[in-house]
């Protein structure tokens, strides 16, 4: 039995969930007889939006529920974080604590939820974590899984009250995880049976929400950085718009404000990170490093916003103005940016956010692409270049063909 004030935290948050499925949504539950099943069970989801944790509220009043623990949420999740009785996991790390307490719920015959595949963040359908696998096969413990349709990006939505689509589905209960004892397979094995339980969501999805894991199973990533020189009439349009003709320079922040679009291959200052002629030695490695890791996690918006909206770093020059990505900015605005990044992924709540979400060989890509790029902004600054140059980190996105 949970405490009083979980009690009606709970109650608080399952009227809320009930509100916004049948007010502000057009929502459709099916299957709710399969959450009824005596336990041990665990729900198991697909996650693409906070949205979905609400979702678990829905179900048997006696279900402890598994949350994140490895950096802060923003309101109201860090209510639910904080004040809902969640047993909290270190995503990232082997979180030997929180794996004891679902262990015991579970062994009990209790009831628990979450999600397998880690995180909201963009992903195809069997980018998976053998979490609840390996839950079931140590405990004996059945899986219910639910697929959550329409709830990608859907706060912006139902803010808007577009009273979005939304459908949930719970299937039939798939029987306790088994592997065989062989300790050099067994990790496969529970990883296999991890990825299988995905795809039965996957099945019981709607089309849209399908073609929404396929979309990112099929994308490819590359990006470049783009140098811009401002001439003389560029800096005079500068100050004619800030109103202060004999001002050399506008604020850092506003400098793409005044600059002229996207450059081509006439421009008279400009380096591309893959291929191009490079002008200045001191960008020249640029050439030499593939920034298609780091493409990818500037272009997923669930991916990418614990950074700047969580953490608070000052990640502007690789973030969207107006829809489009290429912001200009100064070389040293553009150091700042990655000189946070690459602090904020060597120790604290975010040292293994990178290895958990993409895995080990995009993380060091990554992490070689922001070194890189700080440095070539500090040989321009050193050179005294940087004064009337401008940068930005321009992403592209494709799809392979089926």
């Amino acid at each position: 039995m949970f405490p009083l004030r979980v009690r009606i935290i709970r109650a608080i948050v399952r009227a809320a969930t009930w509100f916004v499925l049948r007010v502000l949504t057009r929502s459709t539950i099916t299957g709710m007889e399969h959450t009824r099943i005596a336990g041990p069970v665990i729900y198991a989801g697909n996650h693409t939006s906070t949205f979905d944790a609400m979702l678990l509220f829905i179900l048997p009043h006696d279900t402890e529920f598994v949350g994140p623990a490895d950096f802060k949420l923003l309101w109201p999740g860090n209510i639910m974080i904080h004040h809902a009785g969640l047993i909290l996991a270190k995503r990232g790390s082997v979180d030997r604590a929180g794996l004891k307490l679902m262990t015991e719920v579970l062994k009990g015959g209790g009831r628990l939820g979450m999600f397998p595949d880690g995180g909201t963040w963009e992903k195809p359908i069997d980018d998976v974590k053998s979490g609840a696998t390996y839950l079931s096969n140590a405990t004996g413990a059945k899986i219910v899984p639910i697929a959550i349709g329409g709830a990608y990006q859907i706060w912006r939505k139902i803010a808007l009250l577009r009273f979005p689509r939304v459908t949930i589905t719970f299937g039939e209960p798939i029987p306790p995880v088994e592997v065989s004892g062989d300790r050099k397979t067994r990790q496969d094995e529970l990883q296999a049976a991890a990825v299988a339980v995905m795809h039965t969501i996957y099945d019981l999805l709607p089309p849209e929400t399908q073609a929404h894991y396929d979309r990112f199973a099929r994308e490819q990533y590359s990006g470049k950085i783009v140098f811009h020189r401002r001439d003389a009439e560029d800096r005079e349009k500068s100050k004619v718009k800030a109103g202060e003709s004999q001002k050399p320079e506008v604020d850092v922040d506003n400098f793409e404000n005044s600059l002229n679009p996207m450059p081509d291959s006439s421009s008279p200052y400009l380096e591309r990170g893959a291929g191009g002629e490079v002008s200045t030695s001191g960008v020249a490695a640029l050439n030499e490093i593939s920034f298609g890791a780091l493409a990818e996690l500037v272009v997923k918006p669930n991916l990418f916003s614990p950074l700047h909206r969580n953490a608070h770093l000052p990640v502007k020059p690789f973030l969207p103005r107006r829809g489009q990505y290429g912001r200009y900015v100064a070389p040293a605005q553009m150091q700042r940016a990655c000189d946070a990044m690459l602090a904020a992924f060597a120790e604290g709540d975010y040292a293994n956010f990178l290895e958990y979400r993409l895995g080990d060989a995009k993380a060091a890509a990554i992490r070689a692409s922001l070194a890189a790029i700080s440095a070539a902004m500090q040989d321009m600054i050193c050179k005294g270049d940087a004064q009337n140059v401008r940068v930005a980190f321009v992403p592209t996105v494709t799809e392979r063909a089926n």
